[in-house]
């Protein structure tokens, strides 16, 4: 049973704002329960109460990579809750596809008046190192009923076993022997949304970039929820991250500051999730890691973008729309306030995420 009401999202899907980013548009979701300013929403607090503590604080040359790897796997994730009110078929396919071993997982309603259904294609974050289908799979079972869709969830590969670029062809090997046997799944190959979160989001985008270029239109919309849209130092003209643009509230600022981690401009060496995930220092420039990086941003996918207040990647998630919208595209930005990073781990604790859920819903059928 989900712990809030069902008032809270329908004001979610009621109530918002119209406000600047990088001098574009952002729709802002205020909490529906405490919308003051420099104040975290109440559900997102009790949730981040009961939350796992991350890994500690180990540079990378006090600690093996392969022991931080396992260490930061266990922490990532949340209990999140299963909110279908009807039954959803699961099933999962083993793969060997360009000598990589991926699993394909595959949610989907019983029954349907649909010939063909839409699909959407998901691929979780874990910071290209961790997390797994399990953690989305309440999600993408609660969006495959609300659009009766079928969802898929990508199982690739990951650093530092498997470092830069497995996971990124991975993802797009899968898209594309999704795309080759739409029939066997029952899908319209013409409405094919691909998404994820955090890191997820930036392989969803890699996967949209590699697409482009290679002149396949098998991408009708992007569904991005806080990805990582560049790593390091490594910036474009008009983007520098700063602690100033949030709102931090005396009693809250503390927990606040400690929430937006992420995002921060490093130079390669000192984060370990670069040593962990890449070989070369110089992929840090390659837009297939890191999307804000592409010279050319045009011919994109129509792109919902979520970003979370207190989310160290929300400024470059929101300068990545900018960016988008100037190449030419259509993009949406939700920015959910009072919230912080992997807010969908959080389903049934926390209505954005269910908010979220709807949002996604929603360009799905617009598809």
């Amino acid at each position: 049973m989900k712990r809030y009401s069902d008032e809270l999202v329908k004001k979610l899907g009621e109530e918002k704002e119209i406000i600047q980013s990088y001098g574009t548009e952002v729709i802002f979701k205020e909490s529906p329960v405490d919308g003051r300013k420099g104040y975290m929403d109440p559900y997102e607090i009790k949730a981040l109460e009961n939350q796992q503590e991350h890994v500690g604080e180990e540079k990378c040359n006090e600690i093996s990579l392969e022991k931080l790897a396992q260490r930061m796997r266990d922490s990532m994730g949340y209990p999140n809750l299963n909110l279908n009110e009807t039954e959803i078929i699961t099933k999962c396919e083993s793969l060997v596809l360009e000598k990589n071993n991926v699993e394909i997982w595959r949610y989907y309603k019983r029954r349907t008046e649909k010939k063909e259904r839409p699909a959407l294609v998901m691929i979780h974050g874990g910071g290209w190192i961790g997390g797994s289908v399990s953690v989305l799979e309440n999600y993408c079972k609660l969006v495959a009923e609300r659009a009766d869709a079928v969802v898929f969830s990508i199982e690739y590969n990951k650093g530092p076993e498997k470092p830069f670029p497995n996971a990124q062809n991975d993802c797009f090997n899968c898209l594309k022997h999704i795309y080759e046997n739409y029939e066997k799944y029952g899908i319209d190959k013409n409405r094919i949304a691909v998404g994820g979160d955090s890191a997820g989001g930036n392989l969803a985008l890699s996967t949209a970039i590699k697409a482009r270029n290679s002149g396949l239109n098998w991408i009708k919309a992007l569904v991005l929820a806080y990805p990582c849209t560049v790593k390091c130092d490594a910036t474009m003209d008009g983007y520098v991250w700063s602690e100033d643009v949030y709102d931090f509230s005396e009693e809250q600022g503390d927990m606040e500051k400690k929430l937006i981690n992420l995002g921060h401009m490093v130079k390669y060496g000192e984060d370990p999730i670069e040593l962990m995930t890449m070989k070369n220092p110089q992929d840090v420039y390659n837009p297939i890691y890191s999307p804000m990086m592409d010279p050319d941003k045009s011919n994109m996918p129509y792109t919902l973008m979520i970003s979370c207040e207190y989310d160290g990647l929300r400024q470059q998630d929101e300068f990545y729309v900018m960016q988008l919208r100037k190449a030419g595209n259509k993009a949406k930005c939700i920015r959910y306030g009072g919230i912080s990073h992997a807010i969908i781990d959080r389903l049934g604790h926390v209505p954005q995420a269910e908010d979220i859920v709807n949002e996604t819903v929603n360009i799905i059928n617009e598809l």
